[in-house]
């Protein structure tokens, strides 16, 4: 019997830590705007305005939950997603601008896009640019192809073991570790979308975009054919995109060739004022002259779907990917073993692979069996100071939350802001009011973007001390003293 691997993210986050969260990719993204080395000529020239756009879209977040959103919704996949969405967020205790799938900020993207009346290209510009960001963050610099070098030789070993792996992984981790070819579901940052590559079918057309783009090789992972999307649909889009396109020009090469009317009417097309049209007509001709030309099908799905014997998951959630979990549910697989992190996964599981038999296991077992990653050594907490209680009403620290939650775009109450703010050891208030100092405001900007601006770098200062944004501002307004609120 074949045994297949599938592989995500959790992979990653098991042997290189925090590094890899999205909490840590959304952070890098936030924090490289102001990096000297930025990829202004890729990207966006200015970088600022990136960084305060995704704040605006975090801003957005509690209108979306409270239903201000849904009549924006204009698909059935943007319906289902915004639903997604307000189920994963709302009720939460605290939210920070890291705590937010960087996916899920196309998502909001568009929505926006939608209420604001921003349509294409503008709207696709702007969201390959957040794209590009968040990519960025997730390359690392290529920290992220050197994981394999913390592999203990039991997880190698077993990796060697199956027919096939599959991964939504963009790294060559598993085959530098292995040496065996891996399946990359959602592209790679080695292999180059097919507008970029000159011996592509697209380029061999007579607007060939290659020829008026300058590639940066320092950079070729932004060239990429990783693929980031919020909907699990439009994800399975793209990875049939090449399929679909040779399906449809291969049958309209027959017809030009065999049938006249036809082939008039596709010959009409040359001068169409749909540049999309245009394109169409030439494709066909070209492929009439050359047969053996096909469209690259850069996403292996054909291999997933021809899966038949067993499947293992490993460190793949079955949200935004819930598309592969129906091409599996579809495949000839007689048994699949889940590794999962969160008890609530199983549901999801049970109801995306219904047709299959599935034992679950808890992940971290399996990683101790593999003894991947030793454990966290143990850090030297400073000794505390003496505490000095700070009285005041309920009502009065009322009035100072809400302007700390206007500040800083926190859902935090009262009490739960009053806790963590007790629990914060002094060292570290003084750190928080260091940095506090140290951050710039952006004078030549708009003064509502440097409110949004000022808002991203609370939640920066946030992440970074594990609190919530309005614990920061409070922190911030007491001076990092060794004060502790005690209501009255």
């Amino acid at each position: 019997m074949n045994r297949y691997l599938l592989t995500g993210n959790g992979i990653n986050i098991q042997h290189g830590g925090y590094d890899c969260c999205n909490a840590s990719i959304v952070l890098r993204t936030l924090e490289c705007f102001k990096d000297p080395n930025f990829p202004k000529h890729i990207i966006t020239d200015d970088p600022i305005e990136a960084k305060c756009y995704i704040g605006y879209l975090f801003l957005e977040i509690p209108r979306i939950i409270r239903g201000g959103y849904d009549q924006y919704a204009t698909s059935t996949t943007e319906r289902e997603s915004l639903e997604e969405f307000k189920s994963k967020y709302k009720g939460k205790k605290t939210l920070k601008i890291t705590d937010i799938g960087f996916e899920d900020y196309y998502l909001i993207h568009d929505l926006l896009c939608h209420r604001i009346g921003i349509i294409n290209p503008e709207r696709y510009m702007v969201r390959e640019a957040i794209k590009c960001c968040f990519l960025n963050a997730i390359y690392d610099n290529g920290k992220v192809n050197i994981l394999s070098d913390k592999y203990s030789p039991e997880f190698i070993a077993w990796l060697q073991g199956f027919d096939a792996i599959f991964t939504t992984n963009y790294d060559t981790n598993i085959e530098m570790a292995t040496g065996v070819s891996v399946f990359h579901l959602h592209g790679d940052f080695i292999t180059r979308r097919s507008v970029y590559n000159p011996d592509s079918f697209r380029n061999l057309l007579s607007d060939h975009p290659y020829a008026h783009t300058i590639i940066d090789e320092d950079y070729s992972h932004l060239y990429s054919t990783a693929l980031t999307t919020y909907s699990g649909d439009y994800k399975q889009y793209s990875m049939r995109e090449g399929e679909l396109a040779n399906a449809a020009v291969e049958k309209m090469a027959v017809a030009y060739k065999e049938n006249p009317t036809v082939h008039d009417d596709i010959d009409s097309w040359e001068n169409d004022r749909n540049v999309l049209v245009k394109r169409m007509r030439e494709s066909i001709i070209v492929k009439c002259e050359n047969p053996d030309l096909r469209f690259a099908e850069l996403y292996p799905i054909q291999p997933l779907r021809d899966m038949e014997g067993e499947l293992i998951i490993l460190g793949l959630s079955p949200f935004n990917d819930r598309h592969l979990f129906r091409i599996i549910n579809e495949a000839k697989i007689g048994q699949c073993i889940f590794y999962y992190y969160d008890v609530s996964e199983q549901d999801i599981i049970k109801e995306l692979l219904s047709k299959t038999e599935v034992q679950f296991v808890d992940a971290r077992k399996f990683w101790e069996s593999k003894n991947s990653v030793p454990p966290n050594a143990k850090t030297k907490v400073p000794k505390r100071k003496r505490m000095v209680f700070k009285d005041i009403t309920r009502v009065d620290f009322h009035h100072f939350a809400e302007c700390h939650r206007a500040l800083s775009g926190s859902i935090m109450n009262d009490a739960d802001m009053v806790h963590q703010f007790n629990a914060t050891p002094y060292h570290i208030r003084n750190q928080i009011c260091r940095q506090i100092k140290e951050l710039k405001v952006e004078r030549d900007r708009e003064p509502d973007q440097q409110f949004v601006l000022t808002v991203v770098d609370i939640h920066i200062l946030a992440e970074k001390f594990k609190i919530d944004p309005a614990v920061v501002c409070c922190i911030g307004v007491d001076h990092g003293r060794n004060e502790y609120i005690r209501l009255k």
